[in-house]
């Protein structure tokens, strides 16, 4: 099962005496959601990048490959 950065938020938690304490709970979860989602983004742009990337790698392999041809 993949954890997305809304599966943190609206996690819940039991309640029992002497338990934690409900607000830091919360807030600790809403800024690891938060740091989730930022690396989720980043992920997503160098993924992107990484396609460009291999693509222009190709193109420079091809471009090789045929000056060595005319040579």
């Amino acid at each position: 099962m993949r954890l997305t950065p809304l599966d943190v938020r609206k996690q819940e938690f039991g309640r029992q005496m002497r338990g934690y304490d409900q607000d830091e709970v919360r807030g600790f979860l809403d800024a690891v959601a938060d740091e989730y989602e930022a690396a989720t983004r980043e992920n997503k742009e160098l993924q992107g990048l990484l396609s460009e990337m291999k693509q222009k790698l190709q193109e420079f392999q091809q471009m090789e490959s045929n000056l060595k041809d005319t040579a």
